[in-house]
């Protein structure tokens, strides 16, 4: 791929994020502008997520188009588009489930925001370190860590995306492509991915 091939791919996916984010906050400010996240007004943490998803994507964008090389812009670049994305179906969840009847596609918003943030945040916080600073792993000794690294996150992405029944973050829905076989499975829920990450990033570290 080109150098402005990429960087116009780059700046567009920077597009998409910051429509994503954007998008999500009068979702949340409509439905719930006084709620409390974390200890937090809930639309603050929302506003919060959307200069982070410019930060990550922003940064990543301007890596990718003046060092197209360097692996890390992509990295952030994903993370900013996933978080946008995690943003606005669960800003959608929220303002369906809080009215008097469902918006049509409400369970798979809540589904995709149960999930999509593992493919985009989980390599910032692993591959973002291990390729630093030039987009390169440290040695070939480090192939270990980044196939661990893998296995992490497909094994949380999936357990998380398809274990059967209501959905944690939303319990008012039930998983719409849940899968019987992953019920009590080590996969159930994201299950040994939640140890595998968390070791992956000790290890990047």
């Amino acid at each position: 791929m080109s150098p402005r091939i990429s960087s116009g791919l780059a700046w567009s996916v920077w597009a998409l994020s910051a429509a994503l984010a954007i998008l999500s906050v009068p979702l949340y400010w409509s439905t719930t502008p006084s709620a409390v996240l974390v200890g937090i007004p809930q639309i603050v943490a929302v506003l919060t997520l959307a200069a982070l998803v410019l930060a990550f994507s922003t940064v990543g964008a301007l890596i990718v188009a003046r060092r197209p090389g360097n692996r890390i812009g992509w990295v952030l670049c994903l993370a900013g588009f996933t978080i946008g994305a995690t943003t606005l179906a669960s800003g959608d969840a929220t303002f369906s489930l809080a009215g008097p009847s469902r918006l049509p596609g409400t369970e798979l918003a809540a589904w995709l925001a149960y999930w999509i943030w593992v493919p985009g945040v989980g390599p910032t916080m692993t591959f973002g370190l291990l390729l630093f600073p030039d987009g390169r792993l440290p040695s070939n000794r480090w192939r270990v860590v980044s196939w661990l690294t893998v296995v992490a996150l497909a094994t949380l992405a999936f357990g998380s995306a398809f274990t059967p029944g209501p959905l944690s973050d939303y319990p008012e829905v039930t998983n719409p492509l849940g899968l019987a076989p992953l019920e009590g499975s080590v996969l159930e829920d994201g299950g040994v991915g939640w140890v595998l990450l968390p070791a992956s990033v000790v290890i990047s570290v």
